[in-house]
């Protein structure tokens, strides 16, 4: 029995409907690469980390003990803090809420150590504390850029000072255990150095400068002085309460010596030896 050839129209039928099948399948085969190279790609890039928020984060070593902290403190400042095997603070970093910073390194009891400091005003200070906490050297630096060395007792009570002015001129000052000062070594605007030395009230009692040498009373008025001008004649003289010459003793460029007794207008009323008594000298500055 002989089949029958199929229609040619069943045939273009069947040719399109194979053709829409392959196209079909190419585009689900193209999805499918699109998607197993899209899977591949992002298997290779790294998750993003997870970020944590808190107020404090501690970290502790294998046997519970807190070695490190970071966190914000009550009084605003920021702060990582390190601690040794014994939990005291070795290492502390701190940003303050004045918007000035702080860098302190203690010892194993946590108390005395070095302490770095930047003040929000712009002052900048280095102390050096004992085992007892107490700061016995300061260098710092002030805000018009003054540099400032500072040495104190057992106490924490500054005993010794020495500061430089904005022009360069160098001061030294060494202070009771009150804080008094008793002795100053500076420099005068005439370039000359100066030494001065003050009882507890702080009253100035005796100056050494380049020119001469003044001794005051307890209210610090000059009462003797000793000076040498700038033709190197040697005067010593002897004051009133108000600072005025009443005797003096001079050695003139030729070598001979001459006692003066003043009146309180400078008037000589007595002279040895015998003449015209010279001016007054001026006493010694401070």
């Amino acid at each position: 029995m002989r089949t029958p050839s199929p229609a040619p129209l069943d045939v273009e039928r069947r040719l399109a409907d194979l053709e829409r099948r392959h196209r079909s399948l190419q585009r689900w085969t193209r999805g499918a690469v699109a998607i197993g190279a899209f899977v591949l790609l992002t298997a290779q890039i790294p998750p993003r980390a997870r970020s944590t928020e808190t107020d404090r984060l501690v970290i502790r070593d294998a046997s519970g003990q807190a070695r490190a902290t970071v966190g914000v403190r009550d009084d605003g400042a920021a702060f990582v803090a390190l601690a040794g095997r014994d939990g005291e603070e070795r290492v502390t970093l701190a940003a303050r809420a004045d918007g000035g910073a702080a860098l302190r390194l203690a010892d194993k009891a946590g108390r005395g150590g070095v302490e770095l400091t930047l003040a929000a005003d712009g002052t900048r200070g280095l102390v050096l504390s004992d085992a007892a906490g107490h700061g016995r050297a300061e260098l710092g630096l002030e805000r018009d850029g003054r540099p400032v060395l500072s040495l104190a007792d057992a106490n924490g009570r500054d005993r010794a000072r020495l500061a430089l002015a904005q022009d360069g001129t160098p001061r030294l000052r060494l202070l009771d255990r009150d804080g008094a000062e008793r002795a100053a070594l500076g420099w005068q605007e005439d370039n000359w150095p100066t030494l001065t030395l003050a009882d507890a009230t702080g009253k100035v009692r005796a100056a050494v400068t380049g020119s001469g040498v003044s001794l005051n009373d307890r209210n610090g008025r000059r009462r003797a002085g000793m000076l040498l001008d700038q033709a190197g004649v040697p005067t010593l003289a002897f004051t009133d309460p108000d600072g005025t010459p009443h005797v003096t003793l001079t050695v003139r460029p030729d070598g001979s010596p001459r006692f003066t007794m003043l009146d309180d207008a400078g008037h000589a009323i007595f002279a040895a030896p015998a003449g015209t008594s010279p001016a007054a000298p001026k006493a010694t500055e401070e």
